[in-house]
């Protein structure tokens, strides 16, 4: 199982391993836990991956001290065959064979753990941004979670309303208030209880002010006969 394989999957793991731990009328809770468990595995993880960093920094070292004592045995034979000094030409190329496998050992280890680095890194990101995902989730969970309370709240408040004491005195008032309007305006309701007083007054005030330009009209006509 590669770096990333292991690392997949960690958040859904923590909600699951905090829902299973606190209750589950307790969003915020469930959601602290998992954020919780999802820092502590990021820094664990973190410092796993910063542990692949130093055995590749490592690595590299050793490499590098392979390739010197291979290019000194190169110049060792050499210098030993134009010396004529065969025995010497002999086992130090032994030694570069010897090296030479050491050398292809320790690239392929190299590789192998640069290929291991840049898989952590990956999974780290992918981590980092679920975790952050999560904080989102969290905070929009949470403001749902409160909207639907206050909903059911209300809901059940109006649903109780009509039994409770608070939902009988209010219906009196309403009856009070009505039955006061209806002595205030009696005689001036039209067939939806509505009061028609203010408009009754206008149209009555318009009719009397006709009513007194029609009586000047025929005084002045009255006037010009005289």
């Amino acid at each position: 199982m590669s770096v990333f394989d292991r690392f997949g999957n960690l958040v859904k793991g923590s909600v699951e391993r905090a829902v299973g731990d606190l209750e589950r009328n307790n969003p915020e809770a469930v959601y602290e836990s998992a954020l919780d468990d999802g820092k502590a595995r990021l820094a664990a993880h973190r410092a796993s991956a910063a542990g692949l960093v130093v055995q590749r920094t490592r690595r590299q070292e050793a490499l590098d001290a392979t390739e010197r004592d291979l290019r000194l045995v190169i110049d060792g034979w050499k210098g030993a065959v134009d010396e004529g000094d065969d025995d010497t030409a002999i086992v130090l190329l032994a030694r570069q064979e010897e090296l030479v496998a050491q050398l292809e050992r320790e690239s392929t280890e190299l590789l192998e753990l640069t290929r291991q680095v840049e898989q952590s890194k990956d999974a780290l990101r992918a981590y980092e941004a679920s975790l952050v995902a999560l904080g989102r989730e969290k905070t929009s969970a949470l403001a749902n979670h409160a909207a639907a309370e206050a909903a059911i709240d209300v809901q059940e408040a109006m649903s109780g309303v009509s039994d409770s004491t608070t939902a009988k005195a209010l219906d009196s008032v309403r009856d009070s208030v009505g039955a006061l309007e209806r002595r205030a305006h009696d005689g001036y309701l039209d067939a939806d209880g509505e009061s028609i007083r203010g408009r009754a007054g206008a149209l009555g005030r318009k009719a009397a002010e006709q009513s007194a330009a029609d009586q000047l009209e025929a005084l002045k006509r009255t006037r010009k006969k005289l």
